[in-house]
């Protein structure tokens, strides 16, 4: 990754990558697809230190098992701004409304954008057929016109400060004792 000084755009090629792990190094980096839509990852993580990272017009969904979020930022990572990032619960959802109970459990862990840490913006990102929704428990943190559909579990998870504008949430699913809410 470069130095603290540049910003970096990456440019990446169309296809399905595994885990991406940001490391602490990154900063100042903007990635993206080459070709619009064309760019989906099983999951996305900010590791602690991340700063000034964009992302932007990417799908995350998990292509086998996942015992983790699918959009994760570290408790000291900031500043990383989600935009056009679609996540869903499982590569193919067009079957939402016959999914089992059984198939709903099993995105039990597949939470779908964490952002811990400070001051991060998500512009037009959404979540579909996860667990969770988006949940912004760091300082200052910001989703804008996001959309959350068929969560099991809240749909969102404001920390001090933080806020939703323009933000939409449907169909709630009960697949567990918890509740499904906004």
């Amino acid at each position: 990754f470069p130095s603290h000084d540049t910003v970096s755009l990456i440019l990446l090629e169309p296809g399905h990558y595994p885990f991406f792990v940001y490391s602490t190094d990154a900063k100042n980096v903007t990635i993206r697809s080459r070709v619009s839509g064309s760019v989906s990852f099983d999951c996305l993580y900010f590791d602690d230190g991340c700063s000034n990272i964009t992302v932007e017009g990417v799908d995350v969904w998990p292509s086998g098992s996942h015992p983790y979020g699918l959009v994760t930022a570290g408790f000291t990572s900031s500043n990383v701004r989600l935009k056009n990032v679609r996540v869903r619960g499982a590569e193919d959802v067009s079957d939402i409304l016959s999914w089992s109970l059984a198939k709903w459990q099993s995105t039990i862990n597949r939470h779908g954008i964490t952002m811990f840490g400070n001051n991060h913006v998500l512009e037009n990102c959404s979540t579909y057929a996860t667990y969770g929704g988006i949940h912004l428990p760091g300082r200052g943190s910001k989703a804008i016109n996001c959309r959350v559909e068929f969560t099991a579990e809240d749909g969102m998870r404001p920390g001090d400060g933080a806020t939703y504008q323009g933000c939409e949430f449907y169909n709630f699913v009960r697949v567990d004792d918890n509740h499904p809410d906004g």
